[in-house]
């Protein structure tokens, strides 16, 4: 081929750099370079940022609980440290977002007037969407052309499941995830922290993280007939516990672990 008929430009290698004080295993995740692929409409490289894309794009650190609702409403809880040194703590914070779905075939969202949004909308940010529903075209041959963001997720998918019990003759269709091939959905939380590329954990060491196991005891296998007589309890920090029924009858055996639970406050159980 003559070389001046080749207007497709060399894929170029972006150089990533992972976060200071990184660990070895950390370290060794990272490819130093990448090269991109995909290209926008101009046939220019797309510019990806390779530590950003495994790790998210949201740096707020310390994220270890998310709640998300279907209307756009999160609830974030954080561990963050003492400025006083003091020990750290949990705090809650409330977010809004708008939850997301892909969709073969935007039309059948047509009677809820959705507002359209370019896809680099996306590049800044999480795009707002004043009237609860946008659609954005995707690029790519990929079966699932539309990105849905919606604060209104319960009338979304109540519009997309009867357009296709009709378009199938009334086939039965309990929710999105029996739509495949048509409508692709995550859990809630997984659309937040997507959506607005936070992650858990990020900047806190392993240790940082508060970790608590219990291994329950039962006097066998069938839940008509056995009961639990002993329950050992621990955490990363050191706190050891063990409580049986010389103490507790088995009401009690539960209550006592969902309380020494709120007690100890871990991120992980």
């Amino acid at each position: 081929m003559n070389p001046a008929h080749n207007t497709r430009a060399a894929p170029k290698s972006v150089t990533t750099l992972p976060p200071m004080g990184a660990s070895p295993a950390l370290l060794g995740l990272y490819h130093i370079r990448v090269t991109v692929e995909q290209r926008n409409a101009s046939s220019e490289p797309s510019v990806v940022d390779a530590r950003r894309l495994l790790f998210g794009r949201d740096d707020t650190p310390g994220i270890v609980s998310v709640s998300a609702s279907r209307d756009g409403r999160a609830r974030v809880w954080r561990r963050v440290l003492d400025p006083d040194g003091g020990p750290d703590r949990v705090v809650l914070e409330e977010d809004r977002f708008p939850g997301w779905l892909l969709l073969a075939d935007a039309s059948v969202l047509a009677p809820l007037k959705p507002a359209t949004l370019d896809r680099h909308d996306l590049e800044a940010g999480v795009p707002e969407v004043p009237s609860g529903l946008a659609v954005i075209e995707l690029q790519g041959p990929g079966i699932y052309r539309y990105l849905v963001l919606t604060s209104r997720m319960a009338e979304v998918e109540a519009k997309v499941l009867a357009a296709y019990r009709k378009r199938g003759g009334g086939v039965p269709a309990r929710g999105l995830s029996d739509l495949r091939g048509v409508a692709y959905a995550r859990p809630l939380v997984e659309q937040y922290l997507a959506i607005t590329g936070r992650t858990y954990f990020k900047g806190m060491a392993f240790e940082q993280a508060r970790r608590l196991q219990f291994d329950l005891e039962t006097t066998g296998l069938n839940p008509d007939h056995d009961t639990i007589f002993m329950v050992s309890i621990s955490d990363s920090t050191g706190y050891r516990a063990l409580i049986d029924v010389a103490e507790y009858d088995e009401r009690g055996l539960i209550e006592r672990l969902v309380e020494i639970v709120q007690e100890r406050d871990p991120d992980i159980l």
